[in-house]
């Protein structure tokens, strides 16, 4: 199937239509214009994303054509095209208004049955049990209300209707009134159900500690925080798909007439509708404030922390063409791929839908997961997010039996990671699932380690092995969070500085700059005690500073040196022991600057023929990645080879930190400018990355 199906308007059913199911449930056929006004804030949105879709296709095209292929434009006609379905009940005939419209509906998201369910599988025409059918019943507002349940509201037998309808799943999701979870495995006793109750009362979360708990509710919480968050639905990549698109995040859903109801059975007898807000309240607290930890509570995660920015959309620019900044797409498809799927170019309409992309995907054969791992990346690519270039990462995809220059996703929700700028990459010409043609800027120097010599200079400033900052949390939480020894985080710590030190005054004036500004500022809205300088280091702080001073320049501008304060500032990150992703393994510097000006270099992730090549090594920044910050992987360890076709090529061996570096785009002109020769950095376009 070449494009997505588009039906006439004759199939768009301008006639209403009801199918009579039983006594009092009747299946309704909405009109085009019932479409348009119960979709009508979903379909602006729709339409509103044209651009960003423009602009994603565009690159795509230019960039991978055999790629691009797979993607077609979602418009307001292709949803208003799609028959639509609701399940109505009453007793006393088909439940219409005045103009025969349907104003609102619930929407139902649930785990399909498996060859092992051993629930009750259906109830009539309901793919469900009696007791949660008429739990779903009992949340609409009205007995006009309609219920959307994909297994008996979209045709099971055309698969042409079926793969539109998953084109037009975010719509139908957005657009409900309601969204009803349905944990149909779950089965509480009539006193966690109490609790349930109880803890509607308040917020869980925040007022948790206000209130007395005696042994036996403790008991009942984690019980039932057990039996929670082993339904199956939270490990479904369409369950969660549907709980997100419902936009939990918004300050309409936080109206009890609009969360979300998660429904569960209670003793074999019955059910119980809980809020979203009051579930969470329940599972933030239990996890965090009881500090019950279970390796099914652990898929929680992308769902407990779902209203972070980074994550939700609710912040991004409504105005999606290129300069906007939006949500990352990457965190996202991380998200999804830890979910189980039974196809995995599911996982890839479940990721469109998520970043809310007017496009949809479709297949003439199913796509590996590496290969739905590759085009979800491309996409991410082509509108911009430069995340997706650090993940040149030690266990690469495999597409079509060979090694790709991508590597697999570590398939986990990081929700870290930084909004984006729709259509800010420039250097990337083309991309195949085996070769990428990028801009690079090389570094013309090769790595140092520092020496024992340099190495015995931080005894001088710390004689003994480095004592960790004492660390303070903002609000209870469990137990606190386990660090590496002082011990064995020493020689680590001692290598750091000792690096630093090598370079010298620019560069550890540079180094606590970017510090400050990308690490230490963004830390102190987290979970700890805002940093502040260790004052007990102050001694420490002369001595490092006296030992700056051996390696500076005489003629060192005084503005340029490193202060009492940032020095002191600058000890005591290295001794926090949140600083081990910066300061982790094997430190190295090099010159990025013609003068001779040094950066830090941290190794973080590399391949297994790291090792094998270390002598042969060249380090390189991608151009796109020039101005990103201290947290990203930006820096690529490449070596030459030759591809198979025996054209000469690069192939990546790891990924660094690049710290303390001067500005490189400023280094690259003035090389430009002065037409000399000993530069530092070199700027190579059409740089071949091969797997």
């Amino acid at each position: 199937m070449s494009h997505l199906i588009e039906f006439p308007r004759a199939q768009a059913e301008d006639t209403l239509r009801v199918e009579q199911l039983s006594n009092d449930l009747f299946k309704i056929s909405l009109t085009r214009r019932n479409k348009f006004a119960i979709f009508s804030e979903a379909i602006e949105r729709l339409d509103a994303g044209q651009n960003e879709a423009d602009l994603v296709l565009r690159n795509l095209e230019t960039w991978c054509p055999e790629t691009a292929v797979h993607f077609r434009r979602r418009t307001s006609e292709i949803i208003l095209n799609t028959p639509f379905r609701l399940l109505c009940s009453s007793p006393t005939g088909i439940p219409f208004d005045g103009a025969f419209m349907v104003r609102q509906y619930l929407a139902v998201s649930y785990s399909w049955h498996n060859p092992t369910w051993s629930m009750t599988s259906s109830f009539g025409v309901w793919p469900i049990g009696e007791r949660f059918a008429a739990a779903i019943l009992a949340q609409r507002g009205h007995p006009r209300e309609g219920v959307w349940i994909d297994q008996v509201c979209i045709n099971q037998c055309d698969e042409g209707e079926k793969q539109q309808a998953v084109a037009c799943m975010d719509v139908v999701y957005r657009s409900c009134r309601k969204l009803v979870v349905l944990l149909e495995d779950v089965e509480l006793t009539e006193a966690e159900a109490e609790v349930c109750k109880r803890c509607d009362a308040f917020y869980p979360v925040y007022d948790f500690d206000k209130h007395t708990h005696n042994e036996n509710e403790i008991t009942y919480l984690i019980s039932m925080f057990n039996k929670i968050v082993a339904a199956r639905w939270w490990q479904r990549a369409w369950c969660f798909h549907e709980f997100v698109i419902a936009e939990p995040w918004t300050y309409k859903r936080h109206s009890y007439s609009h969360t979300t109801a998660f429904v569960m059975g209670v003793g074999n007898k019955s059910t119980i509708a809980v809020s979203w807000l009051t579930l969470q309240g329940i599972l933030v607290a239990v996890k965090l404030r009881l500090d019950h930890k279970t390796p099914q509570g652990d898929q929680l995660d992308p769902l407990l922390v779902i209203l972070q920015d980074h994550t939700s959309p609710l912040l991004d620019d409504h105005d999606r063409q290129a300069g906007a900044i939006t949500a990352s797409f990457i965190a996202r498809f991380d998200a999804v791929a830890q979910k189980g799927c039974l196809l995995p170019g599911d996982r890839l309409s479940v990721y469109l839908n998520l970043i809310g992309l007017s496009l949809a995907y479709f297949r003439s054969t199913e796509p590996t997961a590496d290969e739905a791992c590759y085009l979800a990346t491309m996409l991410s690519l082509a509108a911009g997010e430069k995340m997706s270039l650090i993940t040149t990462k030690q266990e690469p995809l495999k597409i079509n039996g060979k090694k790709s220059w991508l590597a697999r996703s570590r398939a986990y929700a990081d929700t870290t990671l930084s909004k984006f700028t729709l259509g800010g990459i420039k250097g990337i010409h083309s991309i195949s699932t085996h070769k990428l043609e990028i801009d690079l800027v090389l570094f013309e120097s090769p790595l140092r380690e520092c020496t024992e010599a340099e190495l015995a200079t931080t005894y001088t400033i710390f004689p003994d092995i480095i004592k960790s900052a004492p660390l303070t949390l903002k609000v209870r939480m469990g137990q606190f969070p386990r660090f590496k020894s002082d011990k064995d985080l020493d020689p680590y710590r001692r290598r750091f500085l000792a690096s630093i030190i090598a370079g010298g005054h620019n560069l550890a004036r540079r180094l606590w700059a970017q510090i400050d500004q990308e690490i230490v500022q963004l830390d102190n809205k987290g979970l700890f005690v805002d940093f502040a300088p260790n004052e007990d280091l102050r001694l420490n702080a002369t001595v490092f500073l006296d030992a700056l001073a051996k390696n500076r320049p005489k003629d060192l501008d005084i503005s340029y040196r490193v202060t009492d304060g940032a020095a002191l500032a600058l000890l005591t990150w290295i001794t926090d022991p949140r600083s081990f992703y910066w300061a982790s393994v094997l430190p190295q510097r090099i010159s990025c600057t013609r003068d001779g000006e040094q950066a830090l270099v941290t190794v973080v992730d590399f391949s297994e023929e790291f090792f094998k090549n270390r002598d042969n090594i060249r380090l390189a920044v991608p151009t796109d990645l020039l101005q990103k910050g201290s947290a990203l992987t930006r820096a690529w360890f490449l070596v030459s080879v030759k591809n198979e076709q025996g054209i000469a090529a690069w192939k990546v061996m790891g990924n660094a930190l690049l710290l303390g570096a001067s500005d490189l785009t400023m280094e690259l002109r003035k090389t430009k400018q002065s037409g000399q020769t000993g530069e530092a950095v070199m700027l190579q376009r059409r740089q071949v990355v091969i797997g």
